[in-house]
């Protein structure tokens, strides 16, 4: 537990991800068990972070994978998924941002790549976590084309500022672990919280 708190914020999320063969072995009850700890704990949090959702969300995908396999369908268009677009990237972009206007600017940049005509406007949401996780759930049965678009856009929102931000790093991540898409190369270098 002690070399645990030695890691930095940038390699939290790493360490922890090596550790995610061994839900392999796991039994289908150990696994269900593990995933209700995992969203009581998000629950008791009280204040959810990134990374505890972003952890969570990695453990689901993992476990629920192997869990419930099942075929998905791709059968959604991003007009379809506007509002979950708007919970995802107000998310993303007030993550990875210290101020409101700079926050705002992320959004744009982002959703008018994926809707270039109309769009919501990025919002504050209560309770981001559940609707997340709905969210995700709707953007992850997007057409091939959609995923490639999205992902586009979650790449020029979080380098809007040339810099990534760790909270950026752990929830794009977990967006694309959620939405079935692989991880984008990025260029920008995590950057530590400030204290």
């Amino acid at each position: 537990m002690a070399a645990i708190d030695t890691l930095t914020a940038v390699q939290r999320m790493p360490a922890l991800l090596e550790a995610f063969p061994a839900l392999h072995q796991l039994s289908r009850d150990e696994r269900e068990e593990l995933l209700r700890c995992l969203n009581e704990l998000l629950i008791r949090e009280g204040r959810v972070s990134v990374y505890a959702y972003a952890l969570r969300k990695l453990a689901q995908v993992q476990l629920r994978d192997e869990l419930q396999p099942k075929a998905r369908s791709f059968n959604l268009s991003l007009a379809s998924v506007t509002e979950d677009l708007q919970a995802l990237f107000s998310v993303l972009a007030i993550a990875g941002s210290e101020a409101e206007d700079a926050a705002r600017r992320a959004y744009e940049i982002g959703m008018a790549h994926l809707l270039p005509v109309r769009r919501p406007e990025m919002q504050r949401i209560p309770n981001w976590p559940r609707r997340l996780d709905h969210a995700l759930n709707r953007i992850d049965r997007l057409v091939p084309a959609g995923k490639e678009l999205l992902v586009q856009a979650l790449v020029r929102t979080i380098s809007h500022d040339l810099r990534m931000t760790v909270a950026e790093s752990e929830l794009l991540r977990a967006v694309c672990a959620a939405v079935h898409c692989p991880l984008p190369p990025l260029h920008a270098a995590a950057e530590e919280p400030s204290p």
